[in-house]
């Protein structure tokens, strides 16, 4: 599990509440260091924030589905904007789910654990 999140009190609590279902969580605090984190680490799913320094969460996106190894990794987009035009952007580029801050634990466990039931069954149909 890779959580994107310049805002290190956030990228902790989620690291928090992942950890205490039992998930591995590795961090990154921007697009950039996620991207890395995704080529070494090859997460099963990656929780990314908005607005980022050096790439933002749509960047991001962007990079991981340009390298076809990457199309299946599930990725869910965490924001604070309240802008409606950013959760239609985000599933009209293809992003698994979109959850607005602040976020509660039972809502990010329930997305992150259906996140990993899709990319499982995506893996046994191929």
């Amino acid at each position: 599990m890779l959580v994107v999140e310049d805002d290190k009190l956030i990228a902790t609590m989620f690291g928090d509440f992942l950890g205490r279902k039992g998930f591995r969580v590795i961090y990154a605090a921007d697009g950039l260091e996620a991207y890395k984190a995704v080529l070494t680490e090859k997460p099963h799913v990656v929780l990314t924030d908005l607005m980022m320094p050096k790439l933002d969460g749509f960047g991001l996106f962007d990079a991981l589905r340009s390298v076809p190894d990457f199309n299946a990794i599930p990725v869910i987009l965490i924001t604070s904007s309240l802008q409606p035009e950013d959760e239609v952007k985000a599933f009209d580029k293809g992003f698994f789910d979109f959850i607005a801050k602040p976020v509660r634990e039972e809502t990010l466990i329930t997305r992150v654990r259906r996140a990993l039931q899709f990319r499982e069954r995506k893996y046994q149909l191929t």
